[in-house]
């Protein structure tokens, strides 16, 4: 297969077809584009790495079926046996990990298939190299994937043959919406916390203060001094040394002020704004005040049936349309959520309220279950020791209440 262009040294290439620049009370915000989001975002924000890296492994790790109508697993079929080995390069694990990683941070999954009949080399195709060059009727017709506007050979690739696993996007209706555009301030206001609290860490981990004197100093003492408190002073290594002082001079500490004494309560905020639009618990990725070890377990259940399941569904539907378009496996590939350990509590739960209702046959508690029904179920099971009132040596309550 043809890998070649895939192995080049690539120029990184900011996307194409979303420039916007948010500014806002004087601080710069950062530019809605992949490479923005990949490196200042994903790369430089725990937050972020933390919650992405959440979904995607738990995607990767999500065991997956194909169910047919009548809800029968169908566990040898050849779509599964494909999956398994999706390219030459890449395991099963690491291109799904792939693919939802570029979902989440660019809104846009797209994949390409580069073998030959039934032969299968799935491709992660990076956002930003990919973009509509023909139209027709107003609908893509074809797109191109290359690193680079000139000096690099490109692929054409006709918008049939192309997977496209998309965020909806209202005001982009053929590209995707990354996910982190709704959390972009938060993200810069989270890294811009970091790169406070690092200039902190330099200046000795104490608050800023002025030098005073009743005197004016010459340009020769003023330039010593200032290279005395660099050398001696400043820094997290110079932490905590006395200061000497000569000549008058005085220093006075200025105090923090409320914004900056807001610091932890403002970082928190900001965290779990990122992770409310991921759709990542709190206690999933550690945030500080959030992790118990009395609710992860419903946090982490929780995760999975409103996150991680349906993102994988998703992909899973537009993988099978793209690669068995005439359904040759006879079912819908998806989850296989009863083997999704991470839904045992719920499952318990589930099945000990479903065996204590009474008025259900052994058939129906176990299609509830999402198991086959058996020979003779179709019966009702009470407990012996319950009986007719009358039974019991009581008089029954007559319908006039005499």
């Amino acid at each position: 297969m043809n890998w070649r262009f895939w192995k080049r040294e690539q120029k990184q290439a900011p996307s194409s077809y979303i420039r916007t620049m948010i500014m806002r009370n004087s601080a710069s915000w950062t530019a809605f584009d992949f490479f923005a989001f990949a490196t200042e975002g994903y790369a430089q924000n725990p937050t972020v790495r933390a919650c992405v890296r959440a979904i995607a492994t738990a995607c990767a790790d999500l065991p997956i079926t194909v169910v047919d109508d009548q809800g029968n697993i169908k566990d040898k079929a050849k779509i599964l046996q494909q999956l398994k080995r999706p390219n030459s390069k890449q395991t099963y694990q690491q291109l799904i990990t792939e693919i939802v990683t570029n979902r989440l941070i660019s809104g846009e999954g797209a994949i390409y298939n580069l073998g030959v009949g039934s032969q299968l080399e799935l491709m992660a195709l990076r956002p930003d190299w990919l973009s509509i060059v023909e139209t027709e009727m107003g609908y893509p017709k074809t797109w191109v994937y290359s690193a680079s506007d000139a000096g690099m050979s490109a692929m054409r690739i006709p918008d049939e043959m192309l997977c496209k696993w998309f965020e909806y996007n209202p005001v982009g209706r053929y590209r995707g919406l990354s996910l982190l555009s709704s959390c972009a301030h938060a993200i810069d206001t989270l890294n811009s916390y970091a790169s406070s609290n690092k200039a902190v860490l330099d200046n000795g981990v104490t608050p800023s203060g002025v030098l005073s004197t009743a005197t004016e100093l010459s340009d020769t003492s003023f330039g010593r001094l200032q290279t005395q408190f660099s050398d001696k002073y400043a820094g997290a290594k110079n932490n905590g040394k006395p200061m000497i002082l000569e000549g008058g001079l005085s220093w006075q500490q200025t105090g923090m002020s409320p914004r900056e004494m807001e610091y932890i309560n403002g970082k928190r905020a900001n965290e779990l704004d990122v992770c409310k639009v991921l759709g990542v618990p709190p206690q999933i990725v550690g945030i500080e005040g959030s992790q118990t070890f009395a609710n992860y377990e419903q946090a982490r259940a929780s995760f999975y049936e409103d996150t991680v399941i349906p993102l994988m569904n998703s992909l899973l539907s537009d993988l099978q349309r793209y690669i068995d378009p005439q359904n040759t496996s006879g079912g819908s590939l998806c989850v296989e959520v009863d083997k999704v350990t991470a839904l045992e509590p719920r499952r318990a739960e589930r099945m000990k309220t479903v065996d204590g209702v009474n008025s259900l046959t052994i058939n129906e508690k176990r299609g509830m279950i999402g198991k086959q029904s058996v020979d003779e179920g179709d019966v009702i099971l009470v407990q012996s020791s319950m009986i007719p009132l009358d039974l019991a040596g009581a008089d029954p309550v007559s319908s006039t209440g005499n």
